[in-house]
C-alpha cells in the first residue's frame, strides 16, 4: 500500500512542525484571527467533544500570500501533544498547498484530491500499525490493487472507511484539511467534492461502526466556492467576518 501510493510517513508530521514553528512569525491582525477562532464556542465544543462524530469550517478571511491564522490553527490541531498522548485518538491530515502526489504511472501528473486522499488512507494505516491495531487488507482483491495504484478516489475512500471500521471501539479520528480550495479550483471531475463528500458521510455517522467516531475540519483562509452546503447546519461554521469586533 505504502509504496503503490509513494507515501513518506514523515512528511505529514514534518510539515505539521514546520507550520506550527511559523506562528511566531504571524501579525497582529493574524494572531487577532486567530485568538477569535480559538475564543469561539464551536470551535472549543468542536475540539473537546468526547464520542462525538461531527464536522467544522473555518474560514478565516485572509489573504492567500501570506501562513495565515487557518494555516498555523490547522497546525496546531495536527501537532498537538494532548492529542498524540491520547491512545485512542489518532489526528491525520493534509496541506492542500503544500503537499502532493503523483500519478503512479505518470510522475509528471499530480493527482490532487486522490492524492490527498492516498494520505490519509498512508496516516490511517500507519498510525494503526504503530499502535499494534490489527490492519486486514485481504478485502482487497487484486483488480482493486489496480484502482489503488491509479489513485481511484472511489476506491480510496472506500479503503479509508473500512479502515476506520477496524480502528478499536472508542477510537476517535481527527482529520484537518486545510486550503482544500486549491482541489475545488483545479481538479478533474469534481474529484475535490466526492472526496469532501465521502469524509462528511463519515461525520454523519453513516458507514461507520457503532462506537467509533470521526471529526474532520477544513481550515480556509478563503471559503472555497460549493463546500458550504456540507456544513450550511447551525453550528458547523466559524467565518471571522462575523465575529470580528467592529473598529471604533
Amino acid at each position: 500500500m505504502f509504496r503503490y501510493l509513494a507515501y513518506d510517513p514523515f512528511l505529514f508530521p514534518s510539515e505539521a512542525n514546520t507550520q506550527y514553528e511559523l506562528g511566531d512569525s504571524l501579525n497582529k491582525k493574524q494572531k487577532e484571527t486567530l485568538e477569535i477562532i480559538t475564543a469561539c464556542h464551536l470551535y472549543k465544543s468542536f475540539m473537546n467533544a468526547k464520542k462525538r462524530t461531527c464536522r467544522l469550517l473555518i474560514n478565516a478571511r485572509e489573504d492567500y500570500d501570506t501562513l495565515g491564522a487557518a494555516r498555523h490553527l490547522a497546525a496546531k490541531i495536527m501537532a498537538n501533544p494532548g492529542f498524540i498522548r491520547e491512545p485512542s485518538t489518532i489526528v491525520i491530515g493534509w496541506f492542500c498547498d503544500i503537499q502532493g502526489l503523483v500519478e503512479y504511472k505518470d510522475p509528471s501528473k499530480p493527482c490532487h484530491s486522490r492524492g490527498m486522499m492516498a494520505g490519509l488512507v498512508c496516516q490511517l494505516l500507519d498510525e494503526m500499525m504503530g499502535r499494534n491495531i490489527n490492519c486486514d487488507l485481504s478485502f482487497i482483491r487484486h483488480a482493486k490493487w489496480a484502482d489503488i495504484k491509479s489513485f481511484n478516489l472511489q476506491r480510496l475512500i472506500k479503503v479509508f472507511v473500512t479502515l476506520m471500521n477496524q480502528l478499536p471501539k472508542e477510537s476517535q479520528v481527527i482529520c484537518v484539511l486545510d486550503e482544500i480550495y486549491h482541489y475545488v479550483n483545479w481538479d478533474a471531475r469534481h474529484d475535490a467534492f466526492n472526496a469532501i463528500r465521502g469524509l462528511v458521510a463519515l461525520t454523519e455517522g453513516k458507514k461507520l461502526s457503532a462506537d467509533r467516531y470521526f471529526k474532520l475540519v477544513l481550515t480556509c483562509r478563503q471559503e472555497p466556492l460549493g463546500v458550504r452546503r456540507w456544513f450550511k447546519d447551525e453550528g458547523k461554521i466559524i467565518d471571522v467576518k462575523y465575529r470580528r469586533k467592529p473598529r471604533r
